[in-house]
């Protein structure tokens, strides 16, 4: 959030990936500024400038609001693929392609300031974004969990029962996994859940749909060039299992043969 009220475009960079993978992220994209934790710098071969964000002098001092420092072709971020070549490839997202699709997501869902959603997404995900700027813009509860617990199907439906989650993005392996652990009522408080990342199973949507029917279920799916997602698949159903959807507002979709 400093990054962007300063008008900054931000590289998120997960610490468990592998260093070569990191330096090279480092390098290929020009970092010249890089926040992490002291303990975590001395890994890394990085000649730019760092800012050890436990250094508690940084908290000190003017802490007034700033003025808007960018308009909406600015870069908003970087994110990595893995890249077709082998190599991971820097993708650049300026900030009104991420309005597009927040404005579009907000209204389709129907997010509220009572909503709480539970970030499971590795902060170097563009999905990670979905969450996040969801909960920022409507003000609602977005919950945050421990690495370790974000593949655990036990620990994810405990996390769903304590902080009466109301939506969450899934893969649909995990989802299915939540069902066969979950009883009668420890999904009553979700509104919907976003699959994507793999195909869906038929027995799971039905599933979904018998025994949790007031939660919807949806697909999102984009490249990270298309800004998180470029097509949604709403009311999901076990007869078409594999459907993408149709585009999000403001995008095109061609099907090419």
């Amino acid at each position: 959030m400093g990054i962007l009220k300063a008008g900054g475009a931000y590289l998120p960079v997960d610490p468990a990936y592998p260093e070569e993978r990191i330096q090279y992220m480092l390098e290929d994209s020009g970092t010249k500024l890089l926040l992490s934790q002291g303990h975590l710098i001395h890994r890394l071969d990085y000649q730019g400038q760092f800012v050890d964000l436990n250094e508690v002098e940084l908290y000190t001092g003017d802490a007034s609001n700033v003025s808007v420092a960018t308009d909406p072709s600015n870069l908003l971020y970087v994110i990595y693929t893995s890249g077709s070549t082998g190599k991971p490839k820097g993708v650049m997202i300026e900030h009104k392609s991420l309005i597009n699709y927040i404005s579009w997501r907000m209204g389709t869902f129907g997010y509220t300031a009572t909503d709480r959603t539970l970030q499971q997404i590795s902060v170097s995900f563009d999905g990670f974004g979905a969450n996040f700027y969801s909960s920022l813009f409507t003000g609602s509860t977005m919950v945050l969990v421990e690495d370790e617990k974000t593949k655990l199907a036990e620990a994810t439906l405990q996390l769903i029962k304590e902080n009466r989650v109301t939506n969450i993005s899934s893969v649909p392996h995990l989802y299915g996994r939540i069902m066969e652990c979950a009883g009668p009522n420890d999904l009553d408080s979700l509104r919907f859940v976003v699959l994507a990342g793999d195909q869906a199973d038929a027995k799971h949507l039905e599933q979904s749909k018998t025994m949790y029917g007031h939660v919807s279920l949806i697909n999102e799916y984009g490249p990270t060039e298309s800004t998180i997602a470029a097509t949604a698949y709403l009311e999901m159903s076990s007869d078409r299992p594999h459907t993408i959807g149709r585009p999000i507002q403001n995008t095109q979709v061609y099907i090419l043969g």
